[in-house]
């Protein structure tokens, strides 16, 4: 549901949204030396909560 206030405000919210998102993904990838998605699943990366 991280998407439902940005979806309200605007579209531009929600591709700002998207945007941190996918750097923070990008950031994650790269710290943990892995390639794409399915390689950190394979490292044992979980979410923190």
């Amino acid at each position: 549901r991280p998407l439902l206030a940005p979806a309200v405000e605007s579209v531009a919210a929600v591709v700002d949204w998207l945007q941190r998102f996918i750097d923070e993904l990008l950031v994650c990838l790269h710290g943990s030396g892995a390639a794409n998605l399915s390689a950190l699943r394979d490292r044992g990366v979980t979410e923190l909560r």
